[in-house]
């Protein structure tokens, strides 16, 4: 899962939500060794920290200097009220937000998660080493062993990053010449200017995942229709049917087949994104901790 900002057909959830969109895409893994270890760590610590900081790495809000990359709960929650972003037990917290926790009640913070919603009268997380897994959790609002809340600050204040798959529009400019000398096959390349839509779309782990699979299955129609192409000039060769106008018509169609493929990485590419966020507002709407 996954979901971004933005306002186009192509778009996603924004700031905050991308962290919580994150951090959803990895519930269920056991044993946080993946978070553990990327911190730095040769063996298993209490990992819940690491899991945040990882979420917030991939958010890029350790990069922008949104969030301290913290291995222990006690630091992160030091830091955030270091730079006067830390709220009581009685703030109302937004997605995106760290919730810390002291559950051996002894005024020491001793546990992180990250703020999906707030509904019902409940604050709804996100939070590694939970039964030593990633898992979601409810809790009634200023709960007792709730410490407060490091907030996050809207992506409207950071620095954006551009998506660097939004440099592909560029590529458009060769169908705009391809209008003008009349060129079809330059023509095809006006379809690249949909990747500008990405421009402001986070680039965290899972939209490479979902490029990753949307490229896989553009790949695979195109040799398949590549390969219904080759049988048809083989059958053509076989019977000497051949004529200039039908080469014009081949090189054509691998050029409509080019076309083919990537419409159907683009259509790909935004289905996984609309179900992404269709599985963020799910959870915002319903509630379903």
């Amino acid at each position: 899962m996954r979901y971004y900002s933005g306002g186009s057909l192509f778009a996603g959830l924004f700031g905050n939500q991308q962290i919580v969109s994150v951090a959803m895409g990895q519930l269920g893994n056991s044993g946080g060794q993946k978070f553990w270890s990327w911190y730095g760590f040769e063996s298993r610590v209490e990992w819940c920290a690491c899991f945040a900081s990882w979420c917030a790495e991939q958010s890029g809000m350790v990069a922008s200097g949104q969030v301290l990359k913290f291995s222990s709960c006690a630091v992160g929650a030091s830091w955030f009220q270091g730079q006067g972003r830390w709220k009581g037990k009685g703030y109302t917290p937004s997605a995106g937000d760290f919730i810390f926790f002291d559950w051996n009640k002894d005024g020491q913070v001793d546990h992180v998660g990250i703020v999906v919603n707030v509904a019902n009268g409940r604050v709804n997380t996100i939070e590694g080493n939970t039964s030593n897994m990633v898992a979601r959790r409810s809790y009634q609002f200023g709960g007792i062993v709730i410490v407060g809340y490091g907030y996050i600050t809207r992506r409207s204040n950071m620095k954006k990053r551009i998506n660097p798959i939004s440099y592909l529009g560029w590529l458009g400019i060769v169908g705009v010449i391809g209008i003008n000398t009349g060129d079809f096959m330059l023509q095809l390349f006006l379809i690249y200017f949909i990747f500008f839509t990405y421009r402001n779309m986070p680039a965290d782990e899972l939209f490479w995942l979902n490029i990753r699979i949307s490229a896989t299955r553009a790949f695979i129609l195109e040799i398949i229709l590549n390969s219904v192409m080759i049988i048809l000039i083989t059958i053509l060769e076989k019977y000497n049917i051949s004529s200039s106008a039908i080469r014009i018509s081949i090189i054509r169609g691998f050029g409509i087949i080019f076309l083919i493929a990537l419409l159907f990485f683009i259509v790909m590419l935004a289905w996984y994104g609309k179900q992404e966020r269709k599985s963020v507002e799910d959870i915002y709407d319903n509630n379903k901790y």
